[in-house]
């Protein structure tokens, strides 16, 4: 059975307008990764990705290493976003990094928006 966080993540494709805990728009979904289905008791790792074409409800496959290159993450933080699932932020500007944002940094998703619990800063950069 998938879980509350998938399902959450489940709603959100890539292009969506991601805003903060104070509602300013801090970038748009690149990326939207599913976790275990049961992350208290993991069997296998979530390798599909969710809703990256607007027009169409698709999975896609992509290995660990295309979700993350040329990104190095750390073992341990990776498998934690795999365990999870989480999105890939596309921050604005070439001074703004990039973020990966966790399921329970999620407020809500409505529309074309997605928005979060927590602020900018609060969420992992990407390295």
């Amino acid at each position: 059975m998938e879980s509350g966080m998938n399902i959450l993540l489940s709603k959100i494709q890539r292009g969506m307008a991601v805003y903060d805990q104070t509602q300013n728009q801090i970038g748009m979904v690149d990326y939207v990764q599913l976790g275990d289905e049961d992350p208290l008791r993991p069997t296998r790792r979530a390798s599909h990705a969710y809703g990256t074409d607007q027009n169409q409800s698709e999975w896609l496959l992509e290995s660990e290493r295309d979700v993350f290159a040329p990104d190095e993450v750390p073992d341990l933080l990776r498998e934690r976003l795999l365990l999870y699932g989480f999105i890939r932020l596309d921050a604005p500007g070439i001074s703004n990094a990039d973020r990966y944002i966790f399921p329970n940094q999620i407020q809500s998703v409505e529309g074309n928006r997605v928005t979060l619990r927590v602020s900018r800063e609060e969420l992992l950069q990407r390295p």
